[in-house]
């Protein structure tokens, strides 16, 4: 519900970006300075539980968005998200 004058200032902030399956966006543990709006494709979402060893807690979806609760509670990544088939972000 933004108007042309809304839409304009927000799109100085955003920066499309496309991405192979496997791609990490985002890792456990790093600080944050964005978030992530899918485009297309997929993303998944993947906890560490014990070293190096990952597991898949949520796959993400066009229209979904990730990476602000690090922007909002300026705490590190909580999760890993990588690409899981080509996409858009």
């Amino acid at each position: 519900n933004l108007n042309q004058d809304e839409l304009a200032v927000i799109k100085t902030y955003l920066r499309h970006r496309t991405f192979k399956p496997g791609a990490t966006i985002y890792s456990q543990g790093d600080h944050g300075s964005s978030v992530c709006f899918v485009v297309d494709g997929e993303m998944d979402v993947l906890k560490l539980d014990g070293p190096g060893k990952e597991v898949k807690v949520a796959v993400l979806t066009k229209g979904q968005a990730v990476g602000e609760m690090a922007i909002i509670d300026g705490l590190t990544r909580s999760a890993t998200i990588r690409a899981r088939s080509s996409g858009s972000a």
